[in-house]
C-alpha cells in the first residue's frame, strides 16, 4: 500500500514523535515514568486537591495507566484520594508527594515557561492559534470517520 504522505506531514509526525521523546526523557532524567510526572504536573497546574476526573482527564495516559500510577503515588506515599465514591474523589499531595513535585514536575514546567517566556508575545499567540486550529480540524475529521 502506497502512501501519499505530504513532507509537511511527515515533518508534523516527526516533530509530534520527536517532542514525545524529549517529554519521555525528561521523565525519566527526572526518575519517574510518563504517566506518574503527567499526574504531578496536573496537580501542580490544576492546583492539590484536584478531582479525580480532572486527572483522568487531562492525562496523557489511559485512564488504566493512570490508576495504575496513582496507586502506586499513593502506596509510596506521594499522595492521597479523599473523598467517597469515584465522583467525589480528589487527588492530594503529602508532605513528600510535594517535594517530589517541585523536584519534578516543576522543573518540567519552569522549562516550559522559559521557552515561551523567550519567545514573543505574537509568536506565543500564534503558536497557540495554530495548534488550536489544527486540533479542532482533527476532532471534526475524526467525528467524520
Amino acid at each position: 500500500m502506497k502512501n501519499d504522505f505530504s513532507s509537511s506531514l511527515r515533518r508534523l509526525n516527526e516533530l509530534h514523535s520527536q517532542t514525545d521523546a524529549v517529554y519521555h526523557e525528561m521523565s525519566l532524567k527526572l526518575g519517574l515514568s510518563d504517566s506518574a510526572i503527567s499526574i504531578l504536573y496536573i496537580l501542580c497546574e490544576q492546583g492539590d486537591p484536584c478531582p479525580l476526573k480532572t486527572v483522568y482527564r487531562c492525562a496523557f495516559s489511559s485512564k488504566q495507566t493512570v490508576h495504575s500510577s496513582l496507586r502506586k503515588l499513593e502506596a509510596e506515599g506521594f499522595l492521597r484520594l479523599e473523598g467517597e465514591g469515584p465522583r467525589d474523589k480528589q487527588v492530594c499531595l503529602t508532605e513528600a508527594g510535594k517535594t517530589l513535585a517541585s523536584r519534578t514536575a516543576l522543573k518540567m514546567i519552569h522549562a516550559e515557561s522559559a521557552i515561551l517566556a523567550s519567545w514573543s508575545k505574537e509568536d506565543v499567540a500564534q503558536y497557540l492559534a495554530l495548534s488550536e486550529r489544527y486540533l479542532t480540524a482533527l476532532q471534526e475529521q475524526t467525528r467524520q470517520l
